[in-house]
């Protein structure tokens, strides 16, 4: 009993690594904020509609964990914004309710970048397109600026920024594409989470296969 305790010991680290994925370090996957702003777009919510603004994204090959979304903005009027995540249908508009919302950042009244934090634990699929709506409340106005170089963003994996963008003059209700080639500002941080490699794997198994053989031998023996 003592021997099969003192294996079993030594062979939880091959188990761990087989069912424990490792996770690497959070990085920036995509963003555009270092590009030149062509424009900014308006926020506002005048009581009777309000208008928001939404730019879409799609995922790499992996899954991930989102850390935070950081969006150019300014603010000119007294009111609150907030942000929300939403998957994106076949049209590239959100769909279903909302994944996470997102606590603000400070705002300033010049163009700054603003880090949106999720307020719950948000994992982020594969190869899968998603919404960033920002959604005015009360009698404010905010800017969100974009490039005019839709196509010009900086990525460390195989996500793509959708270009253009899309508002909503009705809560939320319905949404329309913006007219004007105008990519909003975005930086998005997320975390891949990765699994052993195939060689890793194989040598985790033959591993733990030669330490039973070895186990079986020593009880024999006994």
């Amino acid at each position: 009993m003592r021997l099969h305790y003192r294996f079993l010991v030594a062979l939880a680290p091959i188990a761990l690594g087989l069912t424990v994925p490792t996770v690497s370090t959070a990085q920036i996957q995509l963003t555009n904020l270092t590009k030149a702003t062509g424009t900014a777009n308006g926020l506002s919510d005048p009581g009777q509609g309000a208008y928001w603004l939404a730019v879409r994204f799609k995922t790499g090959a992996s899954s991930y964990t989102l850390n935070s979304i950081t969006a150019n903005l300014m603010q000119t009027a007294p009111g609150t914004l907030t942000a929300d995540l939403y998957l994106a249908d076949s049209f590239g508009l959100p769909t279903g309710s909302s994944l996470t919302s997102f606590t603000v950042g400070p705002i300033g009244g010049s163009l700054g970048d603003v880090t949106l934090t999720p307020n719950s634990a948000t994992t982020l699929s594969a190869s899968t397109g998603y919404v960033l709506s920002l959604d005015p409340t009360g009698l404010g106005y905010w800017a969100w600026a974009g490039s005019l170089n839709s196509a010009g963003f900086d990525t460390t994996s195989s996500w793509s920024l959708v270009p253009g963008n899309i508002y909503s003059s009705d809560f939320g209700a319905s949404w329309t594409d913006l007219p004007i080639p105008l990519t909003t500002k975005i930086a998005v941080d997320a975390t891949v989470t990765a699994v052993p490699e195939p060689a890793t794997t194989a040598l985790l198994l033959g591993g733990a296969a030669a330490g039973l053989i070895a186990l079986r031998r020593r009880v024999r023996r006994a």
